[in-house]
Order: C-alpha cells, then structure tokens, then sequence
C-alpha cells in the first residue's frame, strides 16, 4: 500500500504529530532512565480521530492496552514502542493504514504482533527461518 504524503491534510499531519509524540516520549523518557531504551517493547493505545493517547501510559502488552481502552466509536489504534523514535511520516503512515482498514470494518483490538516490526527483535527467528528453508549460505 502506497499512501501520497503530499496530499495529506493539515489535520492528518497534526495528529501524525501526536502520534509521533505519543511514542517518542516513552522512547526518550526510557533513553534518559535506563541510557539505551526499552529491551522489550510497550504499547500505547492511540485514538484514531486526532491521534492523541487518551491517558499516555505505556503498556507492558498489546493486549493490556486494549483491556484497558476498547476501541471508541471513531477507533482506537495501540503503537508499538521500541528502542527508536518515530519521525512524524512515520506516525501519518501508520494512522492512515490504521484509519484505511477501520473505515473498512476491521478493528484490531487484541491482536498480538506475528511478525517483529522492527529488525533487532526479528533477530531470533532469522536463523530458525532459515533452517526451515534448508538454506546452507
């Protein structure tokens, strides 16, 4: 999927902004704490109409953020906090994704993650997936 970041609207890109910040808090307030981030990562649920968490805390699970805050009527999405920050494209991306498959009738609520988003937490199961592929390098 391919989403046009030039035609975006200023409200997209503000609540992009606070998508971003959203996450970007817990990255830097666990930067300053611990000097190099979170070693497993959090989740804060972000509501979809203006991108604003409705109570900022950082979930240990994807699962805890939904039993805490079921979706609202305009939606509710639940960022995965890692080590990095967001850039605020970042943060259109995925709200656009988020709002594109909400407007379609799907609604994620408790869903654990399959697949790591991001590569340092894909590094256990590299090796196993290319075992399983008989891959010899």
């Amino acid at each position: 999927m391919s989403i046009d970041t030039t035609a975006c609207t200023p409200e997209e890109w503000d609540a992009a902004k606070r998508v971003a910040d959203a996450v970007n808090l817990h990255v830097l307030a666990h930067k300053a704490q611990l000097g190099n981030g979170r070693d497993t990562p959090g989740y804060v649920a972000v509501r979809l109409a203006d991108g604003r968490s409705p109570d900022g805390v950082l979930y240990d699970t994807r699962r805890d953020a939904a039993r805490h805050w079921p979706p609202y009527p305009e939606g509710m999405m639940y960022v995965k906090i890692g080590r990095d920050d967001m850039s605020v494209k970042e943060g259109l991306i995925i709200l656009m994704m988020h709002r594109q498959a909400f407007a379609k009738g799907v609604v994620f609520s408790e869903e654990e993650i399959v697949v790591p988003h991001r590569l340092e937490l894909a590094s256990p199961f590299i090796p196993r997936t290319l075992r399983g592929a008989n891959w010899h390098g």
